[in-house]
């Protein structure tokens, strides 16, 4: 099992601050350590990527890949890695960076919804300063059609090592770290991304 843990963005969110001050203050918070603005969501396209996990490390890959419905329901995953080193000292391989929440272990991310609205849907957003990239996942329930628009919820995830070898974990993984929810109701969570976040679609023009 692994210890508990204490998170102060978990602490906060019992604050009830509302939920764009408090992405906002946490944002600049993170900039204010790089001297730069807010990360941006890394670009990414229908293939390999290359990406920034960690500051000062070999880039990692992403791999987009599209699941073909032939309806409207067809949807995008994406996997990421990063080549680390063995743990018996062997030359570094890519290794799989998944996400870990209660859920358990997703060594995929999966957007999904239909030809009106994405119900649910995913950022990679740079790394700032020492701090690793970001991982936000947002998703709205279906409701009465995936045209009625709902609260969104929107899971952040934190970059995590595992230096100490922890049986159960690999190298390098994302840990759910905190959720908010959308301050309005959107059909479309590109569109809450956008609206109450300022992150742009992660695909390239």
């Amino acid at each position: 099992m692994t210890p508990a843990v204490r998170h102060p963005a978990r602490e906060a969110r019992r604050l009830r601050v509302p939920f764009a001050a408090a992405f906002g203050l946490w944002l600049c918070a993170q900039a204010a350590m790089a001297g730069a603005r807010p990360p941006p969501a890394q670009p990414l396209q229908n293939g390999v990527n290359r990406v920034a996990l960690l500051a000062g490390a070999p880039a990692g890959m992403a791999v987009l890949a599209h699941r073909e419905n032939f309806n409207a329901h067809g949807f995008d995953v994406l996997t990421i890695y990063q080549p680390m080193p063995s743990a018996r000292g062997e030359p570094a391989s890519w290794q799989i960076v998944p996400a870990f929440d209660a859920q358990g272990e997703h060594l995929t991310l999966a957007a999904s919804g239909g030809a009106d609205c994405l119900l649910r849907d995913f950022r990679l957003l740079q790394p700032v300063g020492r701090s690793g990239a970001t991982l936000i996942i947002a998703e709205r329930a279906l409701g009465d059609s995936y045209a009625s628009p709902a609260p969104v919820t929107f899971r952040f995830y934190r970059l995590q090592r595992n230096d100490a070898g922890e049986v159960g974990r690999p190298g390098l993984y994302f840990e759910f770290d905190h959720e908010q929810t959308s301050a309005q109701p959107h059909c479309d969570v590109g569109e809450a991304f956008d609206h109450e976040l300022g992150l742009k679609d992660y695909r390239r023009k």
